[in-house]
């Protein structure tokens, strides 16, 4: 079912530019030389995950709907780890 997988493999891409966006700001410089401080960050971290999220369900649905072909695959690999990196994130921040 193309109508899932396209729009998964959108969020995925998008999810993965906005993690891409906040690792750069975070590694921009001190704090108080950056243009985007704590609220712009968290926006673009809360944006990535939303998108990943939301790009693992479509990929997962399509998959379950015997949708088994090349773009869901491509879906599910690029949403999979993107969610992984927040769930050690979350995971991490939670236990320090």
């Amino acid at each position: 079912m193309k109508a899932l997988t396209l729009p998964s493999l959108a969020l995925g891409a998008t999810g993965w530019a906005l993690t891409v966006a906040v690792t750069m700001v975070m590694l921009s410089g001190p704090f108080e030389t950056r243009t985007c401080h704590t609220s712009c960050v968290q926006d673009l971290f809360f944006s990535a995950v939303a998108a990943g999220f939301a790009a693992l369900l479509l990929a997962v649905i399509a998959f379950w709907r015997a949708d088994r072909g090349v773009l869901t695959t491509l879906a599910l690999l690029i949403s999979g780890p993107l969610c992984a990196i927040f769930a050690a994130l979350v995971l991490i921040g939670t236990l320090a």
